[in-house]
Order: structure tokens, then C-alpha cells, then sequence
């Protein structure tokens, strides 16, 4: 039989009724998206099952279901979450600070981009994603659409709000967002890529940053 999932001594996890307290409740689930997040990215997607998950996380099954219906929903919940922290990284001083100018922003932004997409964990859900994609065509779709969405939006918000951008629309700041992704996007990590592959992929970006970003302006009629 299942037993209940212990948090602390100190915290019982049910109410009178058998509920789990919402304190209870949000321990379980960083505890499972630790424990997901760390098989996954150890094992890979077709590696890492369930029960395992279960047992690293400690709840029961029932649990574990009760909150995500089977793996490829557990994945798909682990990849929003690294997605969320990811566009936090987005927030950092130098990318927000209104009074510096828009291609020193821009090149802050740059420099984030490329770390994210060479961090191991990134690579690691990348590769993930890519492997299942013919099983699980929802999650490449997550791939290509929430995380290019939520990106490309957070930096059409940072063009915006230069004043260089002021007459331009949404939507004409928008693909220049997603021409912005492009030029400093590495190729996608597969099997047979080595780390050096992924090192020199990420020096090269960085030593063309700034010629990156002065282009990418001129095309946008920002920059003499």
C-alpha cells in the first residue's frame, strides 16, 4: 500500500480531512521537479521512468499521477520550468537598465543567449526533445514554440522600449525579436556532438557578438 509522503516532523503534510497543506503541496512538487529534473538529465527521456522518479522524489505513485497523467506531461512540466528560470536570466541588470544604450543591452542579451544554449542541462532537454520528437510530436513542439515564443517576446518588450524603436509595430519588432534568436542560436546538440563541438560553437558566437549585434541594428535602421 502507499504510504503518505513525508515532508518534516515538524510539517505534517495533511489536514484533519486527508488533504495535503498547500505548504505540503509545493514541497512535493519541487521535490518532484528535482528528482525529474535530475533523471532526465542523467538518463535521458526514454531512460528515466516513472517509478524511478517516484522513488527519487519520495511519493508514491499515486502521487506522483495524481499531478502529471504520464512522463512525456512530467517532461513537458520540467521543460516549462527550465524555461521560466531561463527568461529570469533575461532580467539581469544589464539587459534592463533603461539608461544604457539599446546595443550594449542588446550585447548583454547576446551573452546570455549563448550561455543558456551551451548549459549543460539546456543541452541535455535539447537533445531530449529532439530524440522523442517522432513519439512525442508535442514535445518538439514545445521546443520550437513555447521556448522561441517566450523568448522572442521578452526581447521584442526590450526593443520596444528603446527609444530608437519608437513608430515601429509589434509586429515588424517582432520578427526582428526572432531574426535577434537566429543570429545567435548554435547549432542543435545531437549524439555524436562532443563538448569541444559545443565550446567552439559558443567561442565563436561570443567573438562575433558585438560585430552580431552592430548588424543586426544597421538592418533595423537603429545604428549609422
Amino acid at each position: 500500500m502507499d504510504q503518505p509522503d513525508p515532508i518534516s516532523p515538524a510539517a505534517p503534510l495533511r489536514r484533519k480531512g486527508g488533504r495535503p497543506t498547500r505548504r505540503s503541496a509545493e514541497e512535493i512538487g519541487r521535490r518532484i521537479l528535482a528528482a525529474s529534473r535530475k533523471l532526465f538529465l542523467a538518463h535521458g527521456f526514454a531512460g528515466t521512468s516513472m517509478d524511478a522518479v517516484a522513488a527519487e522524489a519520495r511519493v508514491s505513485k499515486a502521487t506522483l499521477y495524481a499531478r502529471h497523467r504520464d512522463k512525456e506531461a512530467l517532461f513537458q512540466t520540467l521543460a516549462i520550468d527550465v524555461l521560466e528560470t531561463l527568461m529570469k536570466r533575461s532580467e539581469a541588470p544589464e539587459i534592463m537598465a533603461p539608461d544604457l544604450p539599446l546595443r550594449l543591452r542588446l550585447e548583454a542579451l547576446a551573452e546570455q543567449i549563448i550561455q543558456t544554449q551551451t548549459m549543460p542541462e539546456v543541452q541535455a532537454l535539447i537533445r531530449a526533445l529532439l530524440l522523442e520528437s517522432e513519439r512525442f510530436p508535442s514535445l518538439g513542439q514545445l521546443l520550437r514554440e513555447e521556448g522561441a515564443r517566450r523568448g522572442a517576446e521578452r526581447i521584442r518588450a526590450l526593443i520596444a522600449a528603446a527609444p530608437e524603436a519608437a513608430g515601429r509595430s509589434d509586429e515588424d519588432l517582432l520578427r526582428a525579436a526572432e531574426i535577434f534568436i537566429q543570429l545567435f542560436r548554435p547549432p542543435p546538440p545531437t549524439p555524436a556532438m562532443e563538448e569541444r563541438d559545443h565550446l567552439a560553437a559558443q567561442a565563436q558566437l561570443r567573438a562575433e557578438k558585438s560585430h552580431r549585434v552592430a548588424f543586426f541594428l544597421r538592418g533595423l535602421g537603429m545604428e549609422p
